[in-house]
């Protein structure tokens, strides 16, 4: 039998023997809920299996989830070239920055030993003593 959410309209094929009357579904996609109600078929879409709609006349005696079907995330996913020239463009940047400032430390090794006594240690450490 065929489902639809009265929400957001997506379609779901379910087995007859899973629906029962009067329980209340939930739609994978939106998480909305309702009670299906059976629509009467026409006689253009005798074809068709019949298919369920929202209704408020029935009672929910319990629920039922539609099962979902998820896709495990590939290893390279395909982002738009935007994002990854932003996100390199990021990294190159912030090592310049840290590249321009481990240059500064060496190159004001003096003034800095003078303005801030505790880095003459830290030189020490490093080995620029």
């Amino acid at each position: 039998m065929r489902i639809v959410c009265p929400a957001c309209e997506t379609a779901y094929d379910v087995p007859d023997a899973v629906l029962a009357p009067g329980r209340t579904l939930r739609c994978a996609r939106c998480r909305s809920e309702w009670v299906p109600v059976v629509q009467p078929i026409d006689e253009a879409d005798a074809g068709e299996a019949p298919v369920l709609v929202a209704g408020q006349d029935a009672a929910p005696p319990d629920r039922l989830q539609v099962p979902v079907v998820r896709v495990a995330p590939s290893a390279d996913p395909d982002w738009p070239d935007g994002p990854r020239v932003a996100v390199i463009a990021g990294w190159l940047v912030s090592l310049m920055l840290l590249g321009g400032m481990g240059y500064a430390a060496l190159a004001w090794r003096q003034p800095i030993e003078h303005a801030w006594p505790p880095a003459v240690r830290a030189y020490a450490l490093l080995g620029y003593s």
